[in-house]
């Protein structure tokens, strides 16, 4: 049964100075109340607070709700990572300061005359070769080292969409360098006197380049994803395509039908002459040494445990 109101809207038994209203009209201020914004107060109409109780409200708390990382965000953030790093910014100096050299070396031991444009390109990347799969691990791997992927989930729980960020940044990495590779080795070779050949044999040698160089970026993503271990990433990033063709030359025949097919650096080596001798070897390596280790990298990502 409702207990009767009294002609000033209070119930007995309430505060002279207090009024319970239903929906969101405002309460008297006491004179006794600190100055501040004014304050309002609900009736619930269901739930354990309905047994008379209320619940306060300021103007304050009707915070606009946060709006989330958007990808080219989170993109913009791992890139920003890259060089942020010691170890980043000196990979990446290094890289495209041997570029130069390499390419000068190139053409001091073979002659200006006897030199092809895909031996001077493929010269000049070298070293880019070398360091992208460390480079690119590293974004990966340094975080799960350090403790900082924490505050990264925490940031961001959809470890799915900074996986794919992180893995883009590599890329995005690997082609500036190999862009960047690639005017200081055709700049340093038409000042040697270097013959360039046509204007589509130079295209096709340079996406040739460009294409061998992200692939190898992308094989340190996958690794640094599969193993969340910066010196297993790079071991096995950098020493495992030696070793299939170290088994090559060991085990001879024998294993010489099944090398083509396993033998990743022989396989991204025919791109940078310009050339694919076999798309099905070059698919096969790039699906064993990359799109595998990077499946099974996002999986146990998604499911591990950083707390």
């Amino acid at each position: 049964m409702t207990a009767p109101t009294s002609a000033a809207g209070t119930r007995p038994g309430a505060d002279a100075g207090t009024r319970t209203t239903t929906g969101s009209r405002t309460a008297p201020r006491s004179p006794h109340a600190p100055e501040g914004p004014e304050m309002t107060t609900t009736e619930l109409d269901a739930g354990p607070a309905a047994m008379g109780g209320t619940v306060t409200t300021t103007p304050d708390d009707e915070a606009t709700p946060v709006r989330g990382l958007t990808t080219w965000r989170r993109l913009r953030i791992e890139l920003r990572k890259s060089v942020d790093t010691v170890s980043g910014a000196v990979l990446t100096a290094v890289t495209l300061g041997a570029a130069p050299l390499l390419v000068v070396a190139a053409i001091v031991a073979e002659g200006a005359a006897g030199t092809t444009v895909s031996f001077v390109l493929g010269a000049g990347s070298i070293a880019a070769a070398l360091l992208l799969p460390v480079l690119t691990s590293l974004l990966i791997t340094s975080e799960w080292g350090q403790g900082s992927i924490v505050s990264t989930f925490a940031m961001d729980h959809r470890r799915g969409r900074v996986m794919a960020a992180k893995i883009a940044a590599g890329l995005v990495v690997g082609l500036v360098v190999a862009l960047s590779c690639l005017v200081v080795a055709i700049a340093v070779s038409a000042v040697a006197g270097v013959d360039l050949g046509s204007a589509g044999e130079l295209v096709c040698v340079c996406a040739g380049v460009t294409a061998a160089l992200l692939l190898y970026a992308a094989l340190g993503s996958a690794w640094g994803a599969a193993t969340l271990s910066t010196p297993l990433a790079i071991v096995i990033g950098l020493a495992g395509p030696q070793v299939v063709n170290s088994l090559e030359l060991m085990l001879g025949d024998r294993f010489a039908e099944i090398a083509p097919w396993l033998a990743f650096s022989q396989a991204v080596g025919d791109l940078t002459q310009g050339t694919v001798a076999s798309w099905p070897h070059l698919l096969t390596a790039v699906g064993l040494w990359i799109v595998a280790p990077m499946a099974v990298g996002v999986w146990r990502v998604r499911r591990a445990d950083v707390s």
